[in-house]
C-alpha cells in the first residue's frame, strides 16, 4: 500500500533577511530543503 504524506505550508521568517548570512547560509539551506 503506497501512501503519499501531504506537505503542510510552512512560513519562515528570517530577522535580517538582506545580510550576509542570509545570501552564503540560510537561503540555500532552506532551497535545498524544498528541494
Amino acid at each position: 500500500m503506497n501512501t503519499k504524506s501531504k506537505m503542510q505550508p510552512t512560513v519562515f521568517v528570517i530577522f535580517g533577511g538582506t545580510g550576509d548570512l542570509n545570501a552564503r547560509k540560510l537561503a540555500p539551506a532552506l532551497y535545498n530543503l524544498y528541494l
